[in-house]
């Protein structure tokens, strides 16, 4: 029993030791081959991979750049324009490429020519025409031209707004407690600022108004103050008396 044992554990060391010299040698190939497969490539990277690379960079070089002079230049920017104005000459501020010609177009027609400075900013001063004007702008370089910019508006009055007050009438005589809240009304040009003794009432799209008044025992007197768009200004006094 003793011998058969003995004889198993020499068989097993005998299976256990060609097994671990199959896997050393496994390994060993393995890592011959590894070796090999690094040497391969770092030949191919000396001889085409980096020579490609250098070769590319250098084709890079020689790309031919866009020269700034082919290219129109910027469609000129406008710097906040005004929406109405009470002045008949408007400042006018905006930028494009530097040192190129801006055409200033007003309703449909050339205006004026002006040099953008080497930061590209522009101004110049227009004479309007009462009502509306219609701005826009383009840039030349040399024969190269831009798009025509956006277009804005701008209205020049310098009219001072009419105001009509419906109720009360001049020098009315208002009786009553109930009636001491009194309710006033009148009409004015659309999109008009309207105030009564200094307080800011609302308007309609059509430029009446409504608002209801306080009147104080006695003599009142109501002032209407109008300021328009363009920034006119009118001003209408009504005088009413008030008894409870």
């Amino acid at each position: 029993m003793t011998e058969h044992t003995s004889q198993y554990q020499r068989a097993t060391r005998l299976t256990t030791s060609r097994r671990v010299k199959h896997e050393e040698k496994v390994a060993l190939r393995q890592t011959l081959l590894f070796g090999l497969a690094g040497v391969i490539l770092m030949i191919l990277s000396i001889l085409v991979i980096i020579p490609g690379i250098i070769r590319f960079i250098g084709g890079m070089s020689d790309i031919p750049e866009v020269a700034e002079d082919s290219l129109p230049p910027q469609v000129p920017q406008f710097s906040a324009p005004v929406a109405a104005t009470s002045s008949a000459s408007l400042q006018i501020n905006g930028f494009t490429t530097p040192k190129a010609q801006v055409y200033i177009i007003m309703n449909g027609a050339e205006e004026k020519v002006v040099e953008a400075d080497d930061s590209g900013n522009f101004s110049t001063e227009l004479q309007l025409e009462q009502g509306e004007n219609r701005i826009a702008a383009y840039a030349k370089n040399g024969e190269l031209e831009s798009e025509l910019s956006r277009e804005f508006l701008t209205i020049f009055d310098n009219q001072k707004p009419e105001v009509e007050i419906t109720e009360p009438t001049e020098n009315q005589s208002i009786q009553g407690k109930a009636n001491q809240n009194f309710t006033v009304k009148g009409k004015t040009k659309p999109g008009s600022r309207v105030y009564l003794n200094d307080r800011l009432i609302f308007t309609q799209a059509d430029g009446t108004f409504s608002s209801s008044h306080r009147l104080e025992n006695g003599s009142n007197s109501l002032s209407f103050k109008v300021i328009d768009l363009a920034g006119n200004e009118a001003e209408k006094v009504v005088t009413v008396s008030f008894q409870e």
